[in-house]
């Protein structure tokens, strides 16, 4: 699934005009995707499952290249990643993992539903 939807935003990457409804979109659909790529590689490294975080980390960087590329905020994207990544490492906070990425990418100012 997530090869047939990269392939799809791809295509749609090229396009050098974009309408702002079709780009907000495309960066509500793929922000969270992006997030989820770099939680694999957390996972991954967490699990000491080292063969798996090579796969884990293109995948992620194809998701955050392509985020970029359709134009995407970048610096909320970062801001999310450095959220989620101190939100990671207190041992206090007891919240799910998806509901500190989720609080993180609002906070942030990345596109959420």
């Amino acid at each position: 699934l997530c090869a047939a939807l990269l392939v799809g935003l791809s295509v749609t990457a090229g396009a050098v005009a974009q309408e702002k409804p079709q780009q907000e979109a495309r960066c509500l659909l793929l922000g969270p995707l992006a997030v989820s790529g770099y939680l694999e590689i957390i996972g991954g490294v967490a699990a000491k499952k080292g063969y798996a975080v090579g796969t884990r980390a293109a995948r992620a960087a194809d998701l955050i290249e392509l985020y970029k590329t359709l134009g995407c905020d970048m610096s909320a994207f970062t801001k999310a990643i450095e959220c989620l990544s101190a939100s990671l490492l207190d041992a206090n906070i007891r919240t799910s993992v998806a509901k500190r990425a989720e609080a993180c990418m609002k906070t942030s100012g990345m596109p959420v539903r």
